[in-house]
């Protein structure tokens, strides 16, 4: 396996962790919903074990994401990147049954172009 390839990889793995830890984070504000005092939202998010999980994940794709920049120029990781767009959209309607709309499933057609137009530079 090359470099870029092993690079290509490392994206979409960073890719995955930031989209769990979006999920997580969701999950956590969806525990405050109706709060309005700021006191209210920073007790739900103590108690919620997802704020913890969403910054793990972050952390875990921080770790990723570094490494993948050691082997790939950021001028195709981070359109690469932007694929996470895509599976946050796929996981938000699969996990949190958000609905999403035919102008943003053509959005996301375009963003995949794109990346595919990237990657193959």
């Amino acid at each position: 396996m090359t470099e870029r390839m092993i690079g290509i990889l490392l994206v979409l793995v960073a890719v995955a962790c930031e989209a769990v830890g979006q999920l997580c984070f969701k999950r956590a504000a969806n525990h405050a919903r109706g709060s309005t005092r700021l006191s209210a939202v920073r007790k739900a998010f103590a108690k919620s074990e997802w704020i913890g999980a969403g910054a793990g994940c972050f952390g875990i794709e921080w770790g990723f994401w570094t490494i993948a920049l050691t082997l790939l120029p950021v001028s195709i990781a981070q359109p690469m990147a932007s694929v996470e767009l895509v599976v946050i959209t796929l996981l938000s309607r699969s996990f949190l049954q958000e609905k999403v709309s035919l102008r943003r499933w053509a959005g996301i057609g375009l963003i995949l172009a794109g990346v595919c137009l990237v990657g193959i530079s």
